[in-house]
């Protein structure tokens, strides 16, 4: 299965099996994805988290050279965070894996909504780095 077709399926099950859940202003703790999945739910960087690992799994029995990211900024005024794919090919997609927000993967910057700020790198079992998000050309 191939990146881009991996993170399409990790984020449609993840908008069916998953309720959102917002945490109390102020507090901002990422839920791994096996607390996401026990307790069916999360906000929105913990179903990106849950998305980004499934994906990646998936993805893993090809050859690839894919590089996932979770994005985090803001979303018609108020934070947010989605997943960031540059697939194989070198092609860079979004996708957002909370319920109520697109569904479908979508070429960067092609939601006027989403306003990056933030973005860390997966490296397989955690994220690697957090890197100022390049505004997008």
């Amino acid at each position: 299965m191939t990146s881009r077709e991996a993170l399409a399926q990790a984020i449609r099950e993840c908008q069916q099996r998953f309720t959102y859940r917002g945490e109390p202003q102020g507090d901002d703790v990422w839920q791994t994805p096996r607390e996401t999945e026990a307790l069916g739910s999360g906000d929105c960087e913990d179903l990106a988290v849950w998305s980004i690992a499934t994906a990646w799994d998936l993805s893993q029995d090809e050859d690839i050279a894919a590089t996932f990211y979770l994005v985090a900024g803001t979303a018609e005024g108020g934070g947010h965070a989605w997943v960031e794919l540059i697939d194989e090919q070198g092609v860079t997609l979004w996708g957002d894996p909370t319920p109520g927000w697109p569904k479908a993967l979508a070429p960067r910057g092609a939601w006027p909504t989403h306003v990056p700020g933030w973005a860390y790198r997966w490296t397989g079992h955690e994220f690697a780095e957090k890197l100022e998000y390049a505004p997008t050309p």
